[in-house]
């Protein structure tokens, strides 16, 4: 498979995903249809493939510590960042809105659960 045509697939199975996290959780508020959902992805993707790896790597310690549990929390400032972003884009009807800790830390959850169901869907079996 391609290079862009994977990359592509990735955008499309996180803004699924963060659609199915959407529905599941009251708490997590996205407004501005599909457009918002593949933003929130690309964002999410960018953010995951720069700032994650260093946030791994300075909590590392501590990963060590917890049995690797700590992830949960590196997913959840992951997905806080993605909050922080979208209204900064300034795109008119754009919402993207998760309330309270314990709903980013749920949603992490849920986000990485469902994810990994798509891509194991997606892209292991053949």
């Amino acid at each position: 498979m391609g290079w862009i045509r994977h990359l592509f697939l990735n955008l499309l199975l996180n803004a699924l995903a963060l659609l199915v996290v959407d529905q599941l959780l009251p708490q997590m508020t996205v407004a501005g249809g599909a457009q918002t959902y593949l933003i929130a992805a690309l964002i999410l993707g960018v953010v995951n493939a720069v700032v994650k790896p260093l946030l791994k790597l300075i909590a590392f310690p501590l990963m060590m510590v917890t049995a690797g549990l700590f992830i949960f929390v590196i997913n959840a400032v992951v997905l806080y960042s993605v909050t922080l972003i979208i209204p900064l884009l300034k795109l008119n009807g754009l919402v993207f809105q998760v309330e309270g800790l314990v709903t980013f830390f749920i949603a992490a959850l849920l986000f990485s659960v469902v994810n990994y169901l798509e891509h194991w869907l997606v892209h292991d079996r053949k």
